[in-house]
Protein backbone atom coordinates (compact mmCIF):
# COMPACT_ATOMS: atom_id res chain seq x y z
CA UNK A 1 0.00 0.00 0.00
CA UNK A 2 1.21 3.49 -0.84
CA UNK A 3 2.27 5.28 2.35
CA UNK A 4 1.76 8.90 1.37
CA UNK A 5 -0.93 11.32 0.35
CA UNK A 6 -0.68 13.28 -2.86
CA UNK A 7 -0.37 16.78 -1.43
CA UNK A 8 -0.57 19.70 -3.87
CA UNK A 9 -0.76 23.44 -3.17
CA UNK A 10 -1.44 26.13 -5.74
CA UNK A 11 -2.27 29.83 -5.40
CA UNK A 12 -4.41 31.90 -7.73
CA UNK A 13 -1.31 34.12 -8.15
CA UNK A 14 2.29 33.79 -7.04
CA UNK A 15 2.69 37.54 -6.52
CA UNK A 16 1.42 40.20 -4.12
CA UNK A 17 1.64 43.99 -4.53
CA UNK A 18 4.08 45.89 -2.35
CA UNK A 19 1.71 48.67 -1.35
CA UNK A 20 -1.86 47.42 -1.63
CA UNK A 21 -4.22 45.22 0.34
CA UNK A 22 -4.96 42.03 -1.52
CA UNK A 23 -6.67 38.68 -1.17
CA UNK A 24 -4.95 35.51 -2.33
CA UNK A 25 -6.77 32.24 -2.93
CA UNK A 26 -4.77 29.11 -2.12
CA UNK A 27 -5.96 25.65 -3.18
CA UNK A 28 -4.80 22.68 -1.12
CA UNK A 29 -5.67 19.29 -2.65
CA UNK A 30 -5.00 16.02 -0.85
CA UNK A 31 -5.54 12.52 -2.26
CA UNK A 32 -5.42 9.55 0.09
CA UNK A 33 -3.11 6.56 -0.37
CA UNK A 34 -4.46 3.77 -2.55
CA UNK A 35 -4.62 0.07 -1.80
CA UNK A 36 -2.80 -2.94 -3.17
CA UNK A 37 -3.83 -6.59 -3.59
CA UNK A 38 -2.55 -7.47 -0.10
CA UNK A 39 -4.50 -4.67 1.60
CA UNK A 40 -5.92 -5.69 4.99
CA UNK A 41 -8.67 -3.34 6.06
CA UNK A 42 -8.89 -1.94 9.58
CA UNK A 43 -11.36 -3.44 12.04
CA UNK A 44 -14.63 -1.51 12.26
CA UNK A 45 -16.57 -0.51 15.37
CA UNK A 46 -19.88 0.64 13.88
CA UNK A 47 -23.01 2.12 15.43
CA UNK A 48 -26.23 1.97 13.40
CA UNK A 49 -28.68 4.50 14.85
CA UNK A 50 -32.15 4.01 13.34
CA UNK A 51 -35.13 6.36 13.53
CA UNK A 52 -38.26 4.33 14.29
CA UNK A 53 -40.66 7.26 14.75
CA UNK A 54 -44.15 7.10 13.26
CA UNK A 55 -43.23 8.74 9.95
CA UNK A 56 -40.78 5.87 9.26
CA UNK A 57 -43.62 3.36 8.97
CA UNK A 58 -43.82 1.26 5.82
CA UNK A 59 -41.23 1.27 3.04
CA UNK A 60 -38.74 3.46 4.93
CA UNK A 61 -38.31 1.23 7.97
CA UNK A 62 -38.30 -1.90 5.78
CA UNK A 63 -35.47 -0.55 3.61
CA UNK A 64 -33.47 0.71 6.59
CA UNK A 65 -33.69 -2.72 8.22
CA UNK A 66 -32.65 -4.32 4.94
CA UNK A 67 -29.68 -1.92 4.65
CA UNK A 68 -28.64 -2.54 8.26
CA UNK A 69 -28.72 -6.31 7.70
CA UNK A 70 -26.62 -5.98 4.52
CA UNK A 71 -24.01 -3.97 6.39
CA UNK A 72 -23.88 -6.40 9.31
CA UNK A 73 -23.46 -9.26 6.83
CA UNK A 74 -20.28 -7.59 5.49
CA UNK A 75 -18.66 -7.45 8.94
CA UNK A 76 -16.60 -10.24 10.50
CA UNK A 77 -15.61 -11.44 13.95
CA UNK A 78 -12.89 -8.75 14.20
CA UNK A 79 -15.57 -6.06 13.89
CA UNK A 80 -18.13 -4.88 16.42
CA UNK A 81 -21.57 -3.37 15.88
CA UNK A 82 -24.15 -1.52 17.95
CA UNK A 83 -27.80 -1.33 16.89
CA UNK A 84 -29.78 1.52 18.45
CA UNK A 85 -33.33 2.48 17.44
CA UNK A 86 -35.25 5.47 18.73
CA UNK A 87 -38.56 7.25 18.73
CA UNK A 88 -39.26 9.25 21.91
CA UNK A 89 -37.69 6.25 23.69
CA UNK A 90 -34.16 5.02 22.95
CA UNK A 91 -33.78 1.26 22.57
CA UNK A 92 -30.24 -0.20 22.55
CA UNK A 93 -30.80 -3.58 20.86
CA UNK A 94 -27.09 -4.50 20.78
CA UNK A 95 -24.07 -2.65 22.12
CA UNK A 96 -20.59 -3.28 20.73
CA UNK A 97 -21.01 -7.00 20.07
CA UNK A 98 -18.57 -8.97 17.85
CA UNK A 99 -19.95 -9.83 14.43
CA UNK A 100 -19.67 -13.59 14.65
CA UNK A 101 -21.96 -15.67 12.45
CA UNK A 102 -24.09 -16.60 15.47
CA UNK A 103 -24.45 -12.95 16.47
CA UNK A 104 -25.34 -11.97 12.90
CA UNK A 105 -28.30 -14.38 12.98
CA UNK A 106 -29.43 -12.90 16.29
CA UNK A 107 -29.07 -9.34 15.01
CA UNK A 108 -31.10 -10.16 11.89
CA UNK A 109 -33.94 -11.61 13.95
CA UNK A 110 -34.10 -8.48 16.15
CA UNK A 111 -33.85 -6.06 13.23
CA UNK A 112 -36.95 -7.49 11.61
CA UNK A 113 -38.89 -6.89 14.84
CA UNK A 114 -38.35 -3.10 14.82
CA UNK A 115 -41.66 -1.28 14.46
CA UNK A 116 -42.24 2.42 13.69
CA UNK A 117 -44.32 4.74 15.89
CA UNK A 118 -44.02 7.79 18.15
CA UNK A 119 -41.91 10.97 18.11
CA UNK A 120 -38.22 11.67 17.35
CA UNK A 121 -35.57 11.75 20.10
CA UNK A 122 -32.70 12.07 17.63
CA UNK A 123 -30.17 13.29 20.17
CA UNK A 124 -30.93 10.49 22.62
CA UNK A 125 -30.60 7.76 20.02
CA UNK A 126 -27.45 9.17 18.45
CA UNK A 127 -25.62 9.88 21.72
CA UNK A 128 -26.52 6.41 23.04
CA UNK A 129 -25.14 4.93 19.83
CA UNK A 130 -21.86 6.82 20.29
CA UNK A 131 -21.76 5.72 23.93
CA UNK A 132 -22.12 2.12 22.75
CA UNK A 133 -19.28 2.59 20.24
CA UNK A 134 -17.06 3.93 23.03
CA UNK A 135 -17.47 0.68 24.96
CA UNK A 136 -15.42 -1.13 22.31
CA UNK A 137 -13.00 1.64 21.38
CA UNK A 138 -9.73 -0.24 20.97
CA UNK A 139 -8.13 1.45 18.02
CA UNK A 140 -10.82 0.35 15.55
CA UNK A 141 -12.38 2.61 12.95
CA UNK A 142 -15.17 4.04 15.12
CA UNK A 143 -18.14 5.40 13.20
CA UNK A 144 -21.83 6.10 13.75
CA UNK A 145 -24.44 6.06 10.98
CA UNK A 146 -27.35 8.27 12.08
CA UNK A 147 -30.54 7.97 10.00
CA UNK A 148 -33.75 9.97 10.31
CA UNK A 149 -36.70 11.14 8.26
CA UNK A 150 -38.12 13.72 10.67
CA UNK A 151 -37.47 16.73 12.86
CA UNK A 152 -35.77 16.26 16.20
CA UNK A 153 -38.64 17.14 18.56
CA UNK A 154 -37.65 15.35 21.81
CA UNK A 155 -34.39 15.71 23.76
CA UNK A 156 -31.68 18.09 22.51
CA UNK A 157 -32.92 19.87 19.38
CA UNK A 158 -30.56 22.86 19.14
CA UNK A 159 -28.31 22.73 16.07
CA UNK A 160 -25.30 24.38 17.72
CA UNK A 161 -25.45 22.15 20.79
CA UNK A 162 -25.70 18.98 18.71
CA UNK A 163 -22.84 20.20 16.53
CA UNK A 164 -20.67 20.74 19.61
CA UNK A 165 -21.39 17.20 20.81
CA UNK A 166 -20.44 15.87 17.38
CA UNK A 167 -17.16 17.81 17.42
CA UNK A 168 -16.20 16.52 20.85
CA UNK A 169 -17.02 12.92 19.89
CA UNK A 170 -14.94 13.16 16.70
CA UNK A 171 -11.95 14.40 18.67
CA UNK A 172 -12.33 11.26 20.79
CA UNK A 173 -12.19 9.19 17.59
CA UNK A 174 -15.95 8.57 17.17
CA UNK A 175 -17.08 10.08 13.89
CA UNK A 176 -20.63 10.46 12.59
CA UNK A 177 -22.24 10.33 9.16
CA UNK A 178 -25.87 11.37 8.76
CA UNK A 179 -28.61 10.20 6.41
CA UNK A 180 -31.80 12.20 5.87
CA UNK A 181 -34.75 10.52 4.10
CA UNK A 182 -37.66 12.32 2.49
CA UNK A 183 -38.84 15.90 3.06
CA UNK A 184 -39.44 16.41 6.78
CA UNK A 185 -35.96 16.29 8.36
CA UNK A 186 -33.74 19.33 9.01
CA UNK A 187 -30.94 19.09 6.45
CA UNK A 188 -28.91 21.83 8.13
CA UNK A 189 -28.94 20.03 11.48
CA UNK A 190 -27.76 16.79 9.86
CA UNK A 191 -25.09 18.67 7.88
CA UNK A 192 -23.85 20.34 11.08
CA UNK A 193 -23.54 16.98 12.87
CA UNK A 194 -21.74 15.42 9.90
CA UNK A 195 -19.37 18.33 9.26
CA UNK A 196 -18.35 18.75 12.88
CA UNK A 197 -18.28 14.99 13.34
CA UNK A 198 -15.80 14.58 10.44
CA UNK A 199 -18.24 12.36 8.59
CA UNK A 200 -20.48 12.90 5.57
CA UNK A 201 -24.11 13.91 5.06
CA UNK A 202 -26.41 12.14 2.61
CA UNK A 203 -29.76 13.32 1.32
CA UNK A 204 -31.89 10.29 0.39
CA UNK A 205 -34.73 11.56 -1.75
CA UNK A 206 -36.90 8.46 -1.57
CA UNK A 207 -36.89 5.13 0.34
CA UNK A 208 -35.72 3.02 -2.59
CA UNK A 209 -32.32 4.76 -2.42
CA UNK A 210 -31.69 3.95 1.27
CA UNK A 211 -29.85 0.70 0.56
CA UNK A 212 -27.42 2.25 -1.92
CA UNK A 213 -26.71 5.26 0.31
CA UNK A 214 -25.80 3.08 3.28
CA UNK A 215 -23.84 0.61 1.17
CA UNK A 216 -21.72 3.25 -0.55
CA UNK A 217 -20.69 4.91 2.69
CA UNK A 218 -20.01 1.58 4.31
CA UNK A 219 -17.84 0.68 1.32
CA UNK A 220 -15.74 3.77 2.12
CA UNK A 221 -15.30 2.57 5.73
CA UNK A 222 -14.09 -0.79 4.47
CA UNK A 223 -11.42 0.89 2.35
CA UNK A 224 -9.98 3.49 4.72
CA UNK A 225 -6.24 3.97 4.18
CA UNK A 226 -5.69 7.08 6.34
CA UNK A 227 -7.05 7.92 9.79
CA UNK A 228 -7.11 11.07 11.93
CA UNK A 229 -5.94 13.29 9.09
CA UNK A 230 -5.08 16.90 9.97
CA UNK A 231 -4.03 19.80 7.74
CA UNK A 232 -1.98 22.35 9.72
CA UNK A 233 -1.47 25.91 8.49
CA UNK A 234 0.81 28.45 10.14
CA UNK A 235 -0.78 31.85 9.52
CA UNK A 236 1.69 34.72 10.10
CA UNK A 237 0.73 37.75 12.18
CA UNK A 238 -1.21 40.34 10.23
CA UNK A 239 -2.85 37.92 7.81
CA UNK A 240 -6.54 37.05 7.95
CA UNK A 241 -7.59 33.60 6.80
CA UNK A 242 -10.98 32.03 6.18
CA UNK A 243 -11.89 28.64 4.71
CA UNK A 244 -15.28 28.21 3.01
CA UNK A 245 -16.93 24.81 3.10
CA UNK A 246 -17.85 24.20 6.73
CA UNK A 247 -14.71 22.26 7.65
CA UNK A 248 -14.15 21.51 11.34
CA UNK A 249 -11.22 23.57 12.61
CA UNK A 250 -9.11 24.30 15.67
CA UNK A 251 -7.02 27.41 16.31
CA UNK A 252 -4.06 27.81 18.65
CA UNK A 253 -2.43 31.18 18.13
CA UNK A 254 -0.99 31.24 14.61
CA UNK A 255 -1.55 27.50 14.13
CA UNK A 256 -4.80 26.58 12.37
CA UNK A 257 -5.82 22.93 12.07
CA UNK A 258 -8.36 21.60 9.57
CA UNK A 259 -9.65 18.28 10.94
CA UNK A 260 -10.22 16.06 7.92
CA UNK A 261 -10.87 12.74 9.71
CA UNK A 262 -10.58 9.46 7.82
CA UNK A 263 -10.00 8.96 4.09
CA UNK A 264 -11.00 6.06 1.87
CA UNK A 265 -8.48 4.83 -0.68
CA UNK A 266 -7.74 7.42 -3.40
CA UNK A 267 -10.32 9.85 -1.95
CA UNK A 268 -9.56 13.44 -2.94
CA UNK A 269 -10.55 16.63 -1.12
CA UNK A 270 -9.71 20.21 -2.02
CA UNK A 271 -9.67 22.97 0.60
CA UNK A 272 -9.51 26.64 -0.36
CA UNK A 273 -7.94 29.37 1.76
CA UNK A 274 -8.94 33.03 1.47
CA UNK A 275 -5.93 35.06 2.64
CA UNK A 276 -6.32 38.74 3.44
CA UNK A 277 -2.88 40.33 3.00
CA UNK A 278 -2.64 43.88 4.39
CA UNK A 279 -0.73 46.82 2.91
CA UNK A 280 3.06 46.72 3.49
CA UNK A 281 2.83 43.18 4.84
CA UNK A 282 6.19 41.47 5.42
CA UNK A 283 4.66 38.05 4.74
CA UNK A 284 5.93 36.21 1.69
CA UNK A 285 5.24 32.55 2.51
CA UNK A 286 2.75 30.20 4.12
CA UNK A 287 3.68 26.88 5.73
CA UNK A 288 1.59 23.69 5.68
CA UNK A 289 1.83 20.26 7.25
CA UNK A 290 -0.36 17.22 6.56
CA UNK A 291 -0.37 14.44 9.15
CA UNK A 292 -2.23 11.13 9.34
CA UNK A 293 -2.14 7.54 10.59
CA UNK A 294 -2.24 4.45 8.42
CA UNK A 295 -4.50 1.50 9.26
CA UNK A 296 -1.79 0.05 11.50
CA UNK A 297 -1.63 3.23 13.59
CA UNK A 298 1.76 4.35 12.24
CA UNK A 299 2.09 8.13 11.94
CA UNK A 300 3.09 9.99 8.76
CA UNK A 301 3.47 13.62 7.73
CA UNK A 302 4.38 15.87 4.81
CA UNK A 303 5.45 19.52 5.00
CA UNK A 304 5.09 22.08 2.21
CA UNK A 305 5.05 25.84 1.76
CA UNK A 306 3.82 28.36 -0.76
CA UNK A 307 5.75 31.54 -1.49
CA UNK A 308 4.58 34.91 -2.82
CA UNK A 309 6.82 37.35 -4.68
CA UNK A 310 6.34 41.04 -3.87
CA UNK A 311 6.16 43.19 -6.98
CA UNK A 312 5.44 46.78 -7.94
CA UNK A 313 1.93 47.92 -8.78
CA UNK A 314 2.80 47.93 -12.48
CA UNK A 315 4.16 44.36 -12.40
CA UNK A 316 1.19 43.22 -10.37
CA UNK A 317 -1.22 44.66 -12.91
CA UNK A 318 0.47 42.59 -15.63
CA UNK A 319 0.28 39.33 -13.67
CA UNK A 320 -2.44 36.82 -14.53
CA UNK A 321 -4.51 34.69 -12.22
CA UNK A 322 -4.57 30.90 -12.44
CA UNK A 323 -7.88 30.29 -14.19
CA UNK A 324 -8.20 26.67 -12.99
CA UNK A 325 -7.81 27.66 -9.32
CA UNK A 326 -10.31 30.52 -9.67
CA UNK A 327 -12.84 28.31 -11.46
CA UNK A 328 -12.75 25.60 -8.78
CA UNK A 329 -12.70 28.12 -5.93
CA UNK A 330 -15.73 29.86 -7.40
CA UNK A 331 -17.73 26.63 -7.27
CA UNK A 332 -16.78 26.11 -3.62
CA UNK A 333 -17.54 29.73 -2.71
CA UNK A 334 -20.87 29.75 -4.51
CA UNK A 335 -21.78 26.52 -2.71
CA UNK A 336 -20.92 28.10 0.63
CA UNK A 337 -22.90 31.28 -0.07
CA UNK A 338 -25.86 29.28 -1.35
CA UNK A 339 -25.93 27.08 1.75
CA UNK A 340 -26.05 30.10 4.08
CA UNK A 341 -28.78 31.71 1.98
CA UNK A 342 -30.84 28.52 2.09
CA UNK A 343 -30.71 28.57 5.89
CA UNK A 344 -32.39 31.99 5.84
CA UNK A 345 -34.96 30.76 3.35
CA UNK A 346 -35.76 27.61 5.32
CA UNK A 347 -36.38 29.77 8.40
CA UNK A 348 -38.91 31.82 6.42
CA UNK A 349 -36.65 34.83 5.82
CA UNK A 350 -36.77 35.13 2.04
CA UNK A 351 -35.56 38.74 2.12
CA UNK A 352 -32.63 37.79 4.35
CA UNK A 353 -31.65 35.06 1.88
CA UNK A 354 -31.61 37.45 -1.06
CA UNK A 355 -29.82 40.17 0.89
CA UNK A 356 -27.14 37.68 1.93
CA UNK A 357 -26.56 36.61 -1.67
CA UNK A 358 -26.43 40.22 -2.86
CA UNK A 359 -23.95 41.27 -0.17
CA UNK A 360 -21.79 38.18 -0.70
CA UNK A 361 -21.75 38.77 -4.45
CA UNK A 362 -20.56 42.35 -3.97
CA UNK A 363 -17.82 41.25 -1.58
CA UNK A 364 -16.65 38.35 -3.74
CA UNK A 365 -17.09 39.74 -7.24
CA UNK A 366 -13.38 40.43 -7.82
CA UNK A 367 -12.45 36.88 -6.80
CA UNK A 368 -15.13 34.84 -8.59
CA UNK A 369 -15.08 33.57 -12.14
CA UNK A 370 -17.76 34.72 -14.56
CA UNK A 371 -19.38 31.29 -14.17
CA UNK A 372 -19.44 31.77 -10.39
CA UNK A 373 -21.13 35.15 -10.67
CA UNK A 374 -23.69 33.70 -13.09
CA UNK A 375 -24.24 30.81 -10.69
CA UNK A 376 -25.14 33.16 -7.84
CA UNK A 377 -27.41 35.19 -10.09
CA UNK A 378 -29.17 32.00 -11.21
CA UNK A 379 -29.51 30.97 -7.59
CA UNK A 380 -31.26 34.26 -6.83
CA UNK A 381 -33.69 33.61 -9.69
CA UNK A 382 -34.45 30.18 -8.22
CA UNK A 383 -35.23 31.91 -4.91
CA UNK A 384 -37.63 34.21 -6.77
CA UNK A 385 -39.47 31.10 -7.96
CA UNK A 386 -40.13 30.17 -4.30
CA UNK A 387 -38.60 26.66 -4.22
CA UNK A 388 -40.47 23.87 -2.48
CA UNK A 389 -39.12 22.00 0.53
CA UNK A 390 -37.86 19.27 -1.79
CA UNK A 391 -36.17 21.85 -4.04
CA UNK A 392 -34.40 23.38 -1.02
CA UNK A 393 -33.11 19.97 0.04
CA UNK A 394 -31.86 19.22 -3.45
CA UNK A 395 -30.20 22.65 -3.77
CA UNK A 396 -28.56 22.28 -0.37
CA UNK A 397 -27.36 18.77 -1.23
CA UNK A 398 -25.77 19.98 -4.46
CA UNK A 399 -24.05 22.86 -2.63
CA UNK A 400 -22.79 20.52 0.11
CA UNK A 401 -21.33 18.01 -2.32
CA UNK A 402 -19.68 20.78 -4.33
CA UNK A 403 -18.01 22.22 -1.21
CA UNK A 404 -16.75 18.76 -0.20
CA UNK A 405 -15.39 17.76 -3.63
CA UNK A 406 -17.91 14.90 -3.65
CA UNK A 407 -19.59 13.36 -6.71
CA UNK A 408 -23.03 14.84 -7.22
CA UNK A 409 -24.53 11.34 -7.40
CA UNK A 410 -23.08 8.27 -5.72
CA UNK A 411 -25.89 5.77 -5.91
CA UNK A 412 -24.16 3.02 -7.88
CA UNK A 413 -25.13 -0.51 -6.96
CA UNK A 414 -22.68 -2.63 -4.99
CA UNK A 415 -20.28 -4.50 -7.27
CA UNK A 416 -20.22 -8.27 -6.83
CA UNK A 417 -17.73 -10.98 -7.66
CA UNK A 418 -18.56 -13.81 -10.06
CA UNK A 419 -20.05 -15.78 -7.17
CA UNK A 420 -22.54 -13.05 -6.28
CA UNK A 421 -20.73 -11.84 -3.14
CA UNK A 422 -20.47 -8.02 -2.76
CA UNK A 423 -16.85 -6.97 -3.22
CA UNK A 424 -16.84 -5.23 0.14
CA UNK A 425 -17.22 -8.73 1.62
CA UNK A 426 -14.62 -11.51 1.29
CA UNK A 427 -15.78 -14.38 -0.91
CA UNK A 428 -15.00 -17.84 0.46
CA UNK A 429 -14.37 -19.12 -3.08
CA UNK A 430 -12.37 -16.18 -4.48
CA UNK A 431 -10.12 -15.84 -1.40
CA UNK A 432 -10.56 -18.83 0.96
CA UNK A 433 -7.51 -17.97 3.11
CA UNK A 434 -8.65 -14.42 3.80
CA UNK A 435 -12.22 -15.64 4.41
CA UNK A 436 -10.93 -18.14 6.95
CA UNK A 437 -8.84 -15.49 8.76
CA UNK A 438 -11.78 -13.09 8.97
CA UNK A 439 -14.37 -15.62 10.05
CA UNK A 440 -12.28 -17.75 12.38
Amino acid sequence: MSKKFKFKIKSDMDVIPKSKEETRIVRVCVTAPGISDDFERGSINLGLVIDRSGSMNGEKIRNVVKAAKLIVDQLNSNDTVSIISYNEVVHPHFEAIPCTEANKDLIASILYEIQAGGMTNLSGGWLRGCESIAKADNGHINHAFLMTDGLANVGITDLEELGQHSSELAKRGIRTSTFGVGLQFNEFLLTEIANRGQGVYRYIKSPEHILDAFANDFDDLMNITAKNTVLEIVVPDGLEMSIPGGWEMEEDGNLHKVLLGNFAANEKRCIFLELGIPTESSVNELKFALSWEDINGDEHSIEKEVEFLKVSAAKYKEARKNAAVIKQYSKIKVGSISTHALKYYRDGDEKGAKDYIRTSLEQSRGRLSNEGISGLQDFTHRMDAKPSRGDVKQMQDTSYRTMRSMPLDKRSKLQKCQHGVPKIKTCAICDPEKFKRENG
